[in-house]
């Protein structure tokens, strides 16, 4: 891919200077995974036990080169303005293993309970060396300030029990899921070693009411968390373009949320139309936001902090009409009234209102060719140290089987018109503007073939299941 950048540094409302940055990335990548099943199911009661075990390599090479210009207030390049081209490389690999048990058990008075346990395992190795080409000598020279390499080893380890009964006309399940989480990250470069480790409780309480075949509503609450990458959280600078430096804080701990939900169903004219209404609310503690510290040279360095909040109140409905065989469309649209809150951005607290829709329209032109086009407009968003101006985004794909349906082509288009992401960011006496474009679409052909009919044994889809990957993903 070849992406492009347009930035303009300001001071005090004055424009400084302007940059044009030009980047090609290349990726070569392998991977393997491995997945053993096995379970022992009532068909009837969807009680029973159910185990598997998962491994997963992935193992790559980046390369990315990096060209930044002096411009014009149009950002068209000035004579003799190239002051800097780096050339990144980084040797990377993932090892994930996962081992998940679980247990049904119905009783005669329709209440049920599931237990379960869950343990996750990760480990990257990431070897970053970085190169710098002087204009003058024209040779390419490593810098040893940005090359480093660095381990992450991560455990995921919980366990989960429900408990979901009848009561009146009311439906109800109640949950937690008791998590360890313990990561080391090793900066091999600096020889410099960071554990933490975490311990959360994740409640969970769903309550709802079926008022008939095709209305219902139901009352939610859950607590997620959401992890930092690992990125994030290595102390060794990254240098992102010749005025940022990014160093990342170790000592970063899980953001959590608290999330109430409230959400009505209803199903029209034999499953012709669809329609569902979501409240919800949600609370945000120990959010992470970036740190900005101005060096001598003028130079900024941005650090991720853990020292903010949000709230957020707002609302999704959905649409999804099916008025022939051949063609589904669904429609759904977001609106939230947020408040954040930084202890170390320009502005201390921001409230703000934000739209966004989606539209996913799916044809079935015959019995083995499918076709689907998607429109996606997200709105502005606010942080407490930038904000980014509206975008609409557009993709389609067609799916051909053949050989009863054995073998799949797939042929996907994404960002159709090519969208320019557009952003600002708020640096204590500047302000960095910035427009990000791909040069070209991205189209991609998948073939799939299947072997044999093996339909792996899953429960029924339940409105009141709890998501405990959910509550308690992301890395």
């Amino acid at each position: 891919s070849e992406p492009s950048f347009k930035r303009s540094i300001r001071k005090n409302d004055t424009a400084n200077y302007y940059t044009s940055t030009k980047t090609m990335y290349d990726m070569k990548s392998n991977n393997f995974h491995a997945y053993l099943d096995y379970s022992d199911i009532n068909p009837t009661t969807m009680d029973g036990i159910s185990a598997n075990v998962l491994y997963a390599y992935w193992g790559g090479n980046t390369d990315d080169n990096v060209s930044e210009d002096f411009t014009d207030a149009n950002f068209l390049r000035l004579p003799n303005s190239n002051y800097l081209e780096k050339h990144n490389t980084s040797d990377v690999y993932l090892h994930y293993g996962k081992a998940k048990f679980d247990y049904t058990k119905s009783f005669e008075n329709q209440s049920k309970i599931e237990l379960g346990a869950n343990s996750e395992y990760y480990f990257i190795n990431n070897d970053s060396k970085y190169n710098v080409f002087d204009s003058e000598t024209k040779v390419w020279t490593l810098n040893t300030n940005y090359t480093n390499q660095m381990d992450f080893d991560c455990f995921i380890n919980s366990a989960y029990a429900t408990y979901s009964d009848n009561l009146s006309i009311f439906n109800y399940k109640l949950g937690v899921r008791a998590e360890s989480f313990n990561r080391e990250l090793k900066q091999l470069t600096s020889n410099k070693s960071n554990k933490n480790d975490f311990f959360s409780i994740f409640p969970t309480v769903h309550i709802g009411t079926q008022f008939d075949d095709y209305k219902s509503a139901a009352l939610s609450y859950s607590r997620r968390i959401t992890r930092p990458d690992p990125q994030q959280l290595n102390p060794f600078p990254d240098f992102e373009d010749n005025n940022i430096i990014s160093i990342g804080n170790p000592d970063l701990k899980p953001s959590y949320s608290d999330l109430f939900e409230l959400q009505y169903n209803d199903v029209y004219m034999l499953n012709f139309l669809y329609f569902s209404a979501n409240v919800f609310y949600a609370n945000s503690k120990d959010v992470i936001n970036r740190t900005f510290r101005e060096m001598p040279n003028g130079k900024d360095v941005i650090s991720p902090v853990n020292n903010g909040s949000s709230k957020s109140l707002g609302s999704e409905l959905t649409f999804s009409f099916a008025p022939f065989k051949w063609w589904k469309l669904n429609l759904v649209g977001t609106y939230s009234y947020s408040e954040v809150e930084s202890e170390s951005g320009v502005f201390a607290k921001r409230t703000f209102n934000s739209y966004n829709w989606r539209i996913f329209s799916n044809f079935v032109l015959s019995n083995t060719t499918f076709m689907s086009v998607n429109a996606v407009y997200n709105g502005k968003g606010i942080q407490p140290d930038g904000e980014t101006e509206p975008v609409f985004y557009l993709s389609g794909g067609i799916r051909q089987t053949l050989f009863d349906n054995k073998l799949t082509l797939s042929l996907n288009v994404q960002d159709v018109f090519g969208y320019t992401y557009k952003y600002k960011n708020f640096l204590p006496g500047k302000v960095l503007t910035g427009d990000v474009f791909p040069k070209s679409q991205v189209i991609s052909l998948g073939i799939s073939y299947k072997i044999n009919d093996y339909k792996p044994t899953q429960k029924k889809s339940d409105d009141t299941r709890i998501d405990f990957n959910g509550a308690g993903g992301g890395m």
